[in-house]
Parts: structure tokens; sequence; C-alpha cells
């Protein structure tokens, strides 16, 4: 092979190996989609992040290829691509800093293995034309070798990454950017430490320093391993921050409930005590009717009708529990001008807690009733239904919405609430505290939408009646 056959080659390697690195980087970016479960919208993210990849390098090209020039300007261009990505913004900066990170340290891994090759491939040549040959087939083999480590330490990063809020706080961010950041500027330093030029001769690091061979991969193995420890801890700390505030939002819920339980307990005192009253006002009516006129008797008995209107429970579920959370979504709706309809029944088994079944019913008729005071014009409702099925009950809430709702990695919508300082359910929690009560009943819940109508429906196991009592104690 002569000298211009082997320009050629490296040229076309490096064509290679950018289409190869921009298609990796695209897929990275398309399974971090903000809107899962659509082929297409991830084929555009994956095409419109290679084109970035590989037009910033036929744009800026350097005799080195892939260097900082080029890293600089893909960050900073997906970084303001990211609404037409799809991905957020900061998660974006995140996978582009661990992409090029990861590159990194497998090509400083292999840097290493890449001089035992040099020494073997150039072993024993007689002619140049020998030379430029092997030294064609310890790159394609160095190159190939690095690559398919670089995929390898990518599924990892990327596997790790999975599960990863795509909502990252600030102080999250710079936690996950300090290992991958430095690995990057250890790789930079290694690399200027390589080839040293001594008294203008240059030679390697590795052979004034055979030691730094093993050193080296090492520190870089190091890093990586560095990576997946920190954003496994991070996984962590968000998971237990969001059990966390799963865990506040269901004791205010269930405090919520306790006191509006308590409210229901005096109001059905006071209803206890109206006997005596009714005796005064049959005692006034009386009066009025006697030596009133009609207008003073229809005024007396519309501001009695008035004090009775906060006494009534006009939906009967059988259950206390129930019957004040169901009443008093009906009066929101009826507020907001919005129909409500009810044929859900307590089961009387005993195997359901009336304070799981309470939480269901208070997240579900709230999120219904958000969905319809997002809408304008009649048509508006809301259907709440329970029926008992043998050993298992079905809760099933309907009502009217606007558009598709757009459904996140675990399977639930998005949520559409704007976070509030201090407000625990402005981060659509609601129907994961939903999922977490049917699971305790061994059941499930499933959501559909269609024709501008959104359901949910929850399906319970009835459990034994001493298992719910425990529970209840505790």
């Amino acid at each position: 092979m002569s000298e211009v056959s082997f320009r050629a080659f490296h040229r076309v390697m490096l064509l290679v190996e950018v289409l190869l690195s921009g298609t990796c980087m695209g897929i990275l970016y398309a399974g971090f989609r903000s809107i899962p479960g659509d082929k297409k919208g991830k084929l555009k993210t994956g095409s419109m992040v290679f084109l970035v990849y590989g037009g910033v390098f036929f744009l800026f090209t350097t005799p080195e290829g892939m260097g900082w020039l080029h890293m600089v300007f893909i960050v900073v261009l997906l970084g303001a691509a990211a609404g037409k990505l799809h991905v957020e913004r900061r998660l974006a900066l995140l996978l582009s800093v661990i992409f090029f990170s990861v590159k990194s340290l497998s090509m400083m891994i292999m840097r290493s293995v890449d001089f035992w090759l040099n020494e073997y491939f150039l072993r024993d040549v007689r002619t140049p034309e020998e030379v430029f040959l092997r030294a064609a087939w310890n790159y394609a083999f160095g190159f190939a070798s690095q690559f398919l480590l670089f995929v390898l330490m990518l599924l990892g990063v990327g596997r790790q990454l999975g599960k990863t809020e795509s909502t990252l706080s600030v102080k999250t961010l710079c936690f996950l950017l300090w290992p991958p950041v430095a690995a990057i500027l250890f790789v930079n330093v290694i690399l200027r430490l390589l080839v040293v030029d001594k008294e203008g001769v240059a030679f390697w690091l590795y052979e004034e320093f055979p030691v730094f061979l093993g050193i080296v991969p090492l520190i870089a193995a190091s890093f990586y391993g560095g990576i997946l420890a920190v954003i496994a801890v991070c996984r962590k700390m968000t998971f237990m921050e969001e059990e966390r505030r799963k865990a506040a939002v269901r004791e205010q819920q269930v405090r919520a409930m306790k006191e509006r339980l308590k409210e229901a307990g005096e109001l059905y005192d006071s209803l206890r005590s109206m006997g005596h009253e009714m005796r005064n006002h049959l005692a006034n009516l009386m009066g009025i009717m006697e030596h009133g006129s009609r207008e003073d008797l229809r005024g007396y008995l519309a501001r009695m009708s008035e004090g009775m209107e906060e006494y009534s429970f006009p939906i009967h579920t059988g259950n206390l529990i129930t019957d004040v959370i169901v009443n008093r979504r009906a009066r929101e709706a009826a507020g907001a001008g919005v129909c409500f309809h009810s044929v859900f029944r307590f089961p009387s088994s005993g195997g359901y807690d009336p304070y799981d079944v309470g939480i269901i019913l208070s997240n579900l008729l709230e999120n219904a009733l958000e969905a319809c005071a997002e809408q304008q014009g009649d048509g508006r409702f809301v259907s709440l239904s329970g029926r008992r099925e043998k050993k298992f009950f079905l809760i099933q809430v309907k009502n009217s919405c606007k558009g598709r709702p757009v459904f996140g990695k675990d399977g639930l919508p998005l949520s559409t609430k704007k976070a509030v300082p201090g407000s625990l359910a402005a981060h659509g929690i609601g129907l994961s505290n939903v999922r977490r009560e049917a699971e305790k009943y061994l059941g499930d819940m499933d959501i559909r939408t269609e024709d501008g109508i959104f359901c949910v429906a929850v399906l319970l196991q009835e459990r034994e009646e001493k298992w719910c009592e425990a529970g209840r104690s505790r």
C-alpha cells in the first residue's frame, strides 16, 4: 500500500467513525424523547442529532478529527434545539457530555491496546509499502475494537440513565455532570502527554514509563465506574424523594378525609339536634300563617331551605367517608357548571378499607374536575361508578377532555399542572397514588381515551376483613 492509498484509507475511516458515532448519539437521544411510543418521532429526533453531529464535523474539519471545537459546537447546538428534539434542555446537556466522556474514555482504554498492536503489526517489516499496509490493518482493528467497547459502555450508561427523570434540577444536573466532565478533562490531559518531545526526538509516554500502560486504562475505567455510580446514587435519591412526596400526599389526603369525617360526624349530631329546632320552626310557621302574609311565609320557608342545604347529602354511597368525598366533589362540579353523575356504592363485604377507596376517589375525581376546568362551553361532565362483582370491586371515572393526553414512560399521563412552590400535587403524582392503592389489593388501573372522553378504571380484589382492620389500626 502506498502513502497516498493509506491517507485515503485514513480519511475513509474517519468518515466511517463520524457516521457511526453520529448514529449512536442519535439513538441515545431518541431513547430519551419526552414523548415515548412514537416511532416516527424517535426517528426524527435521531436523524436531527445525526445531522448536527455530522454537519459540525464537515463544517469544522481539523487534522485531529473530533476535537474540542466539535464537542463544544455539538453540545451547544443540541442544547439550543432541545425543544425541537423533544428532549428537556438540561437532559440534552447531560446526554451530550456523557456521550463525549464515554467516547473519550473508550479511546483512552484502547490506547494501551493500540500500543501493543502497533508493536505487533509493525514487527519485521522491510518495505514502506508493507509498513503502510500493516499500519492500515492496525488502524482498522483498533478502530473496530474501540468502537465495540464504546458501544458497550454507552449501552451501560444508557441503561442506568433509562429511569432517570426527564426534568432535572440544576443541583441534580451539576451532580451528574461532575464525573463525565472530569473524565473529559483527564483524557485530554493524558492525550497531550502520550507523545513527548525530548531533545528533538518524539517518543511515546508508554515507552518511557511502561507502568502507564496499565495505570491509564485503570483510571479511565474508574472514571466510567464513577459515572455509573453517580447516576445510580442520583436515581436512588430521586426515587426516595418521590416516595417521600407520595407518602406526604397520601398522608395529607388521609388527614383531610379524617377531618371531613369529623365534620360529617358533627353534621349528623347537628341533624339529631334539629328536632328541637323544628318545633320552634313549626310554631313560627303557625304564627305566620295566622297573622302574616303569604310572602312572609314564602320568605321564611326559603331561609329554612337555605339553612338545611348545608346539612344535605344528596348522594348516598353506603359509607360515611365516601359520602363526604363524593358529595364534596359533586358540589364543586355544580359550582363549576359541570354535570356530575354517580352510581357508586361502597361494598358491604368489609374487604375494602374506606380510607384506601377514599384516596382513589379523591384523586380520580380531582383530576376529572381539573380536566373539565380546562374546557369551555357545554358538554362538560364527570361520571362515577362503582360496582362489585364477586370478589372484585370496579371503580370507574369518566370525564370530558380536551385533546389527547401525552403519556410518560410509566404509562401515566403527563401532568398539565404547573408546579407551585409548596404544592405536593403539582407534579401529577395523584394517579401514581391510585395505582399504588390498587396494587395493595392485587388490582390494576387502566387508562383509556376515546372520542373526547377520558376514562380511568381501577379494579380491586377483595381482601380478608381482618387484614383490612389491621391496616386501619396502623
